[in-house]
């Protein structure tokens, strides 16, 4: 089982930015070219935020997946590479909310560390992703574009929803704390 470094992953309590996370390696397991078609649409109705992916991957792959985006939106798509697990944990504490766009998973470590963030989450269903997320955020079909759009609307729409997502997150994550998963 996986578990959570709550040493280093914890919600700060900090403002959160008009900003969309996602971290995994650029692959094909990942999913990022339907993450690139719903960013089309979220971005496109949401012109006041942006989509952040930590992750390596080659130059051609990053390219190949900014070109899915229409010309006006590729400078609001942000590919910044690897990061530590405490600049993360930052970057997940300065976002509104966290999406993987997978479309083969097993256990997601990211999806417990975002949760201890308190950074809801839009997940694709596959693998234990909807058994991790439960009730801290949305759970859509893979290779689901529109769905993957309309649940990151549905979130950061409500800020009464939102903030119950985010206390739940914090209270499910404490689930996968090493002490709990030992």
């Amino acid at each position: 089982s996986n578990g959570v470094d709550s040493t280093i992953f914890y919600d700060k309590k900090i403002k959160r930015e008009k900003q969309i996370l996602s971290v995994g390696n650029i692959r094909w397991q990942k999913g990022y070219e339907y993450l690139m078609d719903a960013a089309n649409l979220f971005l496109s109705q949401h012109a006041d935020y942006k989509l952040v992916i930590i992750g390596s991957g080659s130059q051609e792959n990053i390219d190949l997946l900014k070109s899915r985006l229409k010309k006006t939106l590729r400078d609001r798509v942000k590919f910044v590479g690897v990061k530590s697990q405490r600049q993360v944990n930052h970057i997940m504490n300065t976002s509104k909310l966290l999406i993987l766009s997978s479309i083969s998973e097993g256990l997601p470590k990211v999806l417990i560390e975002s949760q201890a963030a308190g950074l809801p989450i839009v997940t694709t269903d596959v693998g234990d992703c909807a058994e991790i997320v439960s009730d801290s955020g949305l759970v859509v079909d893979c290779k689901d574009s529109g769905a993957i759009s309309d649940a990151v609307h549905s979130i950061i729409q409500n800020a009464d929803d939102y903030k119950k997502l985010q206390e739940n997150c914090v209270s499910n994550a404490q689930n996968f704390s090493w002490t709990a998963v030992v």
